[in-house]
């Protein structure tokens, strides 16, 4: 087998069906393989390869740090009362994060770099919360009434 860096998003499935075949073709074995066999090493070689290419290609996708937490909460199968246990914040907080009434704190993001080796770069995104999009559709009706006041003909003929 040929190991070859990951440089295009065919590579990168190319490898994932090549480690698929070989978990397929020895998955009794490949719990109780040794590490210096060569099989083995190979598959390690192979995962580093794909989680790599997966934390520089596929987390970009996310269009907003609350996108990637939800997704890393359904990777591991947790629920707000267990994200915020583990990362030692109130689950109300963290309902509000992820509802977008509250952006994400430095705090918290802190802690999700470190326990999920997200890039910080991803989580630093800036996204839009309901409390702003609220303030940003007041906003014009405010204006517009202020305006009218600045405006002197439309109370003097």
């Amino acid at each position: 087998m040929q190991i070859k860096p990951l440089r295009s998003h065919q590579d990168f499935v190319e490898t994932v069906n090549t480690v698929a075949q070989l978990i397929d073709n020895s998955w009794p074995k490949i719990l109780t393989l040794q590490e210096n066999s060569k099989q083995y090493q190979e598959y390690e070689v192979l995962c580093t390869l794909i989680e790599i290419y997966e934390k520089e290609n596929c987390l970009s996708e996310f269009s907003d740090p609350i996108e990637a937490v939800r997704f890393y909460m359904e990777r591991y199968g947790l629920n707000i009362v267990e994200l915020s246990n583990l990362i030692g914040e109130d689950p109300l907080e963290i309902t509000d994060i992820l509802n977008r009434i509250k952006p994400i704190t430095l705090t918290i993001i802190w802690k999700l770099c470190t326990l999920w080796k997200i890039p910080a770069k991803l989580l630093l995104k800036p996204y839009q919360t309901n409390a702003a999009s609220k303030q940003i559709e007041s906003e014009p009706q405010f204006m517009d009434r202020f305006t009218e006041f600045d405006e002197p003909h439309a109370y003097f003929p």
